[in-house]
């Protein structure tokens, strides 16, 4: 509703998507939504009016891993609440913000989704992540259960197995990182290794991990990632060397009851 072009009406945009019955698509939609679509055509118009504001894109968002969700296929019985399953992961990974969403000829992965429905309304989806350029598969994944009658069950269930491809997505991109040229490092690479530095809790590993991002701070001065990172290392490693030193001083003691 908020894409509908200038000037278009209510009446329009549900012709555009298949209703015929207005009473009915308003309905379905204020369920969805949460609110009426002339509310939501009234506050696109209101923000279309407004003067643009300057734009609050920063160059270190190119470094970031693009996904595209391509078109998921499906089989068995139609079945409404999981025709928009694509869409809802596009917004899902889109809500992690430490990656894109994008179009295939941009993205570095590709998410392939088939999903078959059962005649007693249970669900099986299957999901594929798959290396952009060569068309490798890198994971996949099978999500089985029962289909809620509910506006929410293609949010809830991209929700869920987002939670895991994040993991994954993110693990590749260590992979990643650590298997380019140094000369080739990006701050987004460097913030990757540091990431699995700073994992390990031990005082040499942090410490090449606040290394790490200070070497991506310098690249990029305003990406939050690598300062909240160099951060993380800063506080976990003092907290790793004091430690340390208690455990030191317990040994100490421990050897010196036994020599008495």
């Amino acid at each position: 509703m908020l894409l509908g072009r200038a000037g278009a009406s209510v009446t329009e945009l549900a012709a555009r998507v298949g209703f015929g019955h207005l009473g009915r698509f308003s309905g379905w939609y204020q369920e969805r939504y949460g609110e009426t679509p002339s509310e939501t055509l009234r506050r696109a118009r209101d923000r279309a009016g407004r003067p643009l504001a300057p734009s609050l894109a920063l160059p270190f968002a190119a470094d970031r891993p693009v996904v595209a969700v391509l078109p998921f296929r499906f089989t068995g019985p139609p079945v409404r609440d999981a025709a928009d399953l694509a869409e809802e992961f596009a917004f899902a990974l889109a809500r992690l913000r430490w990656l894109t969403v994008g179009t295939p000829h941009d993205a570095r992965y590709h998410l392939c989704g088939t999903v078959h429905s059962g005649e007693a309304g249970q669900l099986r989806i299957k999901l594929t992540l798959l290396n952009a350029q060569n068309g490798r598969c890198l994971w996949a994944d099978l999500w089985t259960g029962e289909r809620e009658d509910t506006f929410t069950f293609e949010e809830q269930v991209a929700q869920r197995i987002t939670v895991k491809l994040q993991s994954v997505i993110r693990g590749l991109e260590i992979d990643r990182a650590w298997r380019k040229e140094p000369e080739e490092l990006t701050a987004w690479d460097l913030a990757m290794r540091g990431l699995s530095r700073a994992v390990a809790f031990d005082p040499a590993s942090l410490a090449e991990g606040l290394e790490l991002a200070e070497r991506a701070i310098e690249l990029t001065p305003l990406d939050p990632l690598p300062r909240a990172l160099g951060a993380w290392c800063q506080i976990m490693g003092r907290v790793a060397r004091r430690i340390g030193r208690q455990n030191m001083r317990r040994d100490v003691r421990w050897l010196s009851a036994r020599r008495n």
